[in-house]
């Protein structure tokens, strides 16, 4: 079912990150895995530009990340204080990176990151209260690994929820779903929860399209 606002709001196209698009590209990719939505339909013969943009930063995520999961994956009976110190210590090196990230993505947009859920209508109206009739979803697949964000001025709408899921952009999934609940949905150029493997989608409302 569509939902659009009372007032007559329509919003735009689902849309991709116009600097980092890659949904039409002929290049395929030359790693072994298409999560990013690669083309492996040929062989490959240059680099996925993928990889182009694993910024130092990401790069540095992901190291964290595999160093996390290594060190999780250390069978439970050879586990020492040394090796459980080196998971905790993996994870909150992954956690401050992240959310490093995460705060200079928000500050580059006057927003905040907010711990407090809101509904994918209250995104789409930019509103901070609930409705009789919404249906109280605060995230719907292909999202995961969500994200919020509110404008950090004013009544702190809701402005956006950034999704780092898994399976290509090009799948149609995350733009559907954006077109059902009147949202927009933007590829942007990598995900700081799993770079290289999750892909990041930016889902935006009235109140974010506005400013």
């Amino acid at each position: 079912m569509d939902r659009k606002p009372a007032d007559g709001w329509t919003a735009g196209p689902a849309m991709i990150c116009q600097q980092h698009e890659f949904a039409n590209r002929q290049t395929p990719c030359a790693g072994s895995g298409s999560s990013h939505g690669c083309r492996t339909d040929k062989s490959p013969t240059v680099a996925c530009p993928w990889t182009q943009r694993m910024t130092p930063e990401y790069a540095e995520i992901l190291r964290l990340f595999e160093a996390k999961h290594a060190a999780c994956r250390v069978d439970t009976a050879a586990r020492t204080p040394a090796t459980l110190l080196a998971v905790r210590v993996a994870h909150k090196e992954l956690r401050a990176a992240q959310a490093a990230m995460r705060g200079a993505f928000a500050a580059q947009r006057g927003w905040e990151y907010s711990e407090h859920a809101f509904t994918l209508d209250q995104l789409r109206r930019g509103s901070t209260q609930r409705r009789r009739g919404d249906d109280y979803a605060f995230l719907r697949p292909p999202m995961d690994h969500v994200e919020r964000f509110r404008l950090a001025k004013g009544l702190w709408r809701p402005a956006a929820v950034l999704s780092h899921e898994y399976g290509p952009f090009e799948s149609g999934k995350a733009t559907a779903l954006a077109k059902e609940y009147g949202l927009t949905a933007t590829l942007l150029p990598n995900s700081w929860y799993w770079p290289g493997r999750a892909i990041a989608v930016l889902y935006m409302g009235r109140s974010s399209l506005c400013l």
